[in-house]
């Protein structure tokens, strides 16, 4: 990013985003089930956890997070019947708690900013992994007033490549910025389902492209496909699901229509992307 971007990035305060006015929020006291239902029925992927007494926020959970033990309940109770009724509605997890998951996947830590910070500081705790940075008022106690997410902040830098000197670099191809050469982590389509999950866990991703024999991408699965193990509709995955072929998973999640990858290439440009 060229000096004049720099300089922008450093002098524009996180107050001058449209940041969410409401915030959807847990307490510590939550159960899993619950915490699942309310990121279903908002359609985010993560949610500030406030103690149950103080009111301070604690941490996020999110889909990772509940992914991660997931993971690890599924491989001590691999044979317990579906995975909806025996780990959430009868086993161990319906008795977890919001603040027994905070950051259980080491990827979503409580590193706040306020409304003075720069956009550097937010880049750069998004740049190195953590995928949401709470925006407190330190003048009152630390009190959370808003979440940015690598979306909000990609969407409003995207505004900003209209004008120079963003629009230059919106121009780039993702091989110009160095963008392009990272490893996708994939996995077969015959592969189980929860080898892919534990993929994701085990690789420090959020999804694993899903393959076939010549490397063709037929369909991506995320921790946001956690969300499955909801009963809602036709859409509840059990225990067997997991055992499924990575690629007949995805199927049945999407009910057989399967949604487009959406898919860049080196020499898209930055802004394309965005």
């Amino acid at each position: 990013m060229g000096v004049n971007c720099a300089y922008i990035m450093n002098s524009t305060k996180v107050s001058r985003m449209e940041l969410p006015c409401s915030l959807i929020t847990i307490t510590s006291e939550t159960y899993l089930n619950d915490a699942l239902r309310i990121m279903n029925e908002n359609k985010i992927s993560g949610v500030p956890v406030l103690h149950d007494m103080t009111g301070e926020t604690m941490g996020f959970v999110d889909m990772l997070d509940i992914l991660h033990e997931l993971v690890d309940e599924y491989d001590t109770h691999s044979s317990a019947g579906t995975y909806h009724a025996s780990l959430l509605l009868e086993g161990p997890l319906c008795h977890k708690r919001a603040s027994e998951l905070i950051d259980k996947s080491k990827r979503d830590a409580f590193l706040p900013v306020s409304l003075t910070s720069s956009l550097t500081d937010v880049s750069n705790l998004l740049g190195h992994g953590v995928h949401r940075v709470p925006v407190v008022d330190f003048d009152e106690k630390g009190s959370l007033k808003s979440v940015i997410t690598q979306s909000t902040l990609s969407r409003y830098l995207f505004s900003l490549c209209a004008t120079e000197p963003f629009r230059s670099v919106g121009e780039k191809t993702l091989a110009q910025l160095g963008l392009a050469a990272k490893e996708v982590v994939t996995v077969h389509e015959s592969a189980k389902t929860i080898q892919a999950f534990k993929m994701i866990k085990l690789m420090k991703v959020s999804a694993v492209g899903v393959v076939n024999d010549y490397g063709m991408l037929l369909s991506i699965i995320s921790a946001s496909d956690v969300k499955a193990i909801m009963d809602n509709d036709d859409t509840r995955v059990d225990l067997d699901d997991l055992r499924l072929a990575a690629f007949e998973f995805a199927k049945k999640r999407h009910r057989d229509v399967l949604p487009p990858s959406v898919t860049t290439s080196p020499n898209s440009s930055l802004a394309t992307v965005m």
